[in-house]
């Protein structure tokens, strides 16, 4: 593809905030050098129209979470964003987490979607949200998992709760 409208093409930059823009298809490398964790905060790649929310705590793009919304969906069933056919997490520190440099989790096969994730959709969609333990958390797992949605999960929503999948 043509990437020469990027901004930053075959560049470098010391900048903490930039923009670009990229309409080819195929694959976006993104090369960095040092902490990308650090006090200024992860990477992140942001749509167009987004910043606003995403400064504000939202990382949902606004046309997935009114498209729930509307369709007024009563569950969501997460099975899919937590890999639950061969998700094989069994300790809590296992799991991809929201703050992470990526939502990759090695036991889960692939990127899996953080609780605390699931729950921020959920809160904002209106919707209880079905949730895959996966098959071999261990105790602590169950319980670290039990008091994230407890403490996080809007009060009016329900939890369920499925081991593995099916």
């Amino acid at each position: 593809g043509d990437y020469s409208t990027a901004t930053l093409y075959n560049g470098w930059t010391t900048a903490t905030s930039f923009t670009f823009s990229y309409s080819a298809t195929g694959l976006l490398a993104i090369w960095s050098e040092g902490s990308v964790t650090n006090s200024i905060g992860n990477l992140s790649i942001i749509i167009p129209g987004h910043l606003t929310s995403w400064n504000a705590g939202n990382v949902w793009n606004t046309d997935f979470i009114n498209f729930h919304k509307n369709a007024k969906f009563s569950v969501l069933r997460m099975m899919d964003w937590g890999i639950a056919s061969s998700n094989i997490e069994t300790y809590w520190s296992d799991r991809a987490t929201a703050t992470g440099i990526s939502l990759y989790s090695p036991a889960a096969g692939g990127a899996s979607v953080p609780y605390e994730l699931m729950i921020d959709a959920a809160n904002r969609i209106g919707a209880d949200p079905w949730v895959c333990v996966p098959h071999r958390a261990d105790t602590s797992h169950i319980s670290s998992m039990s008091a994230l949605f407890a403490s996080s999960l809007n009060s009016d929503r329900k939890l369920w709760l499925e081991l593995g999948n099916e």
